[in-house]
């Protein structure tokens, strides 16, 4: 296809430049009239005076004027059916989005009601330009079949709210939306595809003359209807941009392209929900906060990450003429990585992470004593009544296990206070009695046969190790204090006579130490 006039490319751009200035210029007086006005909170709302909220619908107005004149008048980039039907199916979408951003703006509504708006807002694309058959990323390809519909509408409703969400500084995600479809109407290019390179440019020249009001110190805001709707515009054009054939979308290209928004998203849902607070519970951890917090001001830090934006720009160019996705691939996730280890973003989120692992892997270590635990208990249960005084010793090697010093078992009669049974166990070795940091536990039971169980368990915990888990204690106490025996049962063990009490039973440290459970 040849390339078509400069004049006829650049027109529509700069018609929609001027108009979207014009009409977020009407857009500053209009906005009170209807209530579209955001006030500063004194919290994550940091601007000093009330602001309108009606740029989106300026810079959404301005689009749509230029789209709709070039059709009328049988603009020469406008007249073939592809380009129609993609304008259509873009302009139906859009339009969904701004309104639904507009009743968010003025009346703001749940996120489950905003999340359903987004999917209706999204279907009138998939149903005229149809869904993804196939999605390819580094060279693997994976068919969707009856899944490509929702997955397109799931890709779209989540680029809308990636964007929303990075929405918190003046410009920022006008910026954003700017880079990505100055890339997007390239790749267009690139490929072949001069009329839809020129309807992006009509959406990067809406942009453009909102800027020119949103720039900091912002004397507008896009809003909801803004940032949802330039989410799913750039969601929707990379569809179409980033495809190798009618129905196969390479998603490695898009997510490189969208990565400053999707990885801010991202360490949201990780900060928020390792934090115990809600995702949709908004804070000021945002990556332009971050760059604020570090003395950043407001422009420098919109800056920051527009720049930032332009090299995840020019990594996906670089991988349209080096014909290989990785290489966007390692090029995003060497800055994202820099980012993280530079302590500029993401990194008090990895850090949660990280320690959220290693608690797991403690937890996984830990619960193997506990399977040891359970696995005596279920051994207990098949003792033959006569020989239960062996529950004692397989008690001992247990709590040894747990890097116990000391065990004792009593019986007292409820009736009389009267010791029915006493058994004892110590390990004297006298490594492990001078350690200095010890635990010490005592459990309780009664039993059905009138009496009290009490076993009382001593420890010590070393550098390298952690202490028991109680409960893991007190659910092998609650079931050998019924089990263990009394008095009468106790004729098959040595009695140390030369314990104050003749039922009192003194075990010897085995020959061979016990085995001590550690936890690195």
């Amino acid at each position: 296809m040849q390339w078509l006039p400069a004049a006829t490319c650049l027109a529509p751009m700069v018609a929609t430049i001027g108009l979207s200035y014009l009409c977020n210029q009407s857009a500053l007086w209009l906005a009170p009239v209807v209530g579209l006005i955001d006030k500063p909170d004194g919290g994550r709302k940091t601007h000093h005076q009330a602001t309108p909220v009606m740029g989106g619908v300026a810079f959404m107005t301005a689009i749509i004027l230029v789209v709709s004149l070039s059709f009328l008048c049988a603009a020469p980039w406008f007249t073939t059916d592809s380009v129609r039907q993609l304008a259509t199916s873009l302009g139906l979408s859009a339009i969904g989005f701004c309104l639904l951003g507009v009743v968010d703006d003025r009346w703001p509504m749940t996120p489950r009601v905003k999340l359903v708006g987004q999917i209706f807002a999204s279907l009138p694309f998939v149903a005229l330009n149809g869904s993804m058959e196939t999605v390819g990323f580094l060279g693997w390809n994976i068919p969707l079949g009856w899944a490509g519909g929702p997955f397109t509408v799931l890709w779209l409703v989540a680029c809308a709210n990636v964007v929303n969400l990075i929405d918190g500084l003046d410009g920022l995600a006008g910026s954003i939306g700017l880079v990505a479809m100055t890339t997007i109407a390239t790749l267009f290019a690139l490929r072949g595809y001069p009329e839809e390179a020129i309807l992006t440019t009509i959406i990067a020249g809406g942009l453009v003359g909102f800027l020119g009001h949103n720039w900091p110190p912002a004397k507008i805001f896009m809003g909801d209807a803004g940032s949802m709707t330039i989410g799913f515009l750039t969601g929707a054009l990379s569809i179409q941009a980033a495809s190798k054939t009618a129905t196969t979308f390479t998603l490695a290209v898009p997510i490189v392209l969208m990565s400053v928004p999707i990885f801010d998203t991202i360490m949201a849902i990780l900060r928020r929900k390792l934090t115990g607070r809600s995702i949709g519970q908004g804070d000021r951890g945002h990556i332009h906060h971050r760059l604020q917090d570090r003395g950043l001001s407001r422009q420098q830090a919109l800056l920051a990450i527009a720049g930032i934006s332009l090299i995840m720009s020019g990594a996906v160019l670089i991988s349209v003429f080096l014909k290989s996705e990785a290489s966007a691939v390692m090029i995003c996730a060497g800055v994202l990585v820099l980012l993280i280890i530079a302590r500029v973003f993401g990194h008090h989120e990895t850090s949660l992470v990280f320690r959220h692992l290693e608690e797991l892997g403690d937890l996984l270590i830990d619960t193997t004593g506990v399977f040891r635990t359970r696995m005596l208990l279920a051994r207990l249960d098949g003792f033959d009544p006569q020989q239960r005084q062996q529950i004692w010793d397989h008690v001992v090697t247990r709590v040894a296990q747990m890097q116990a010093t000391r065990l004792d078992y009593e019986c007292r009669s409820t009736s009389d206070n009267r010791v029915t049974a006493r058994l004892n166990w110590e390990n004297s070795d006298t490594d492990v009695q001078t350690v200095g940091a010890s635990w010490q536990v005592e459990y309780q039971i009664p039993r059905a046969d009138g009496l009290i169980a009490t076993l009382e368990a001593r420890g010590y915990v070393d550098g390298e190790s952690l202490p028991p888990r109680m409960d893991d204690l007190f659910r092998l106490f609650a079931k050998v204090g019924l089990e263990l025996p009394t008095h009468a049962e106790l004729a098959d063990h040595d009695i140390d006579e030369t314990a104050d009490d003749p039922s009192t039973l003194r075990f010897p440290v085995p020959a061979a130490p016990l085995p001590i459970h550690k936890v690195a």
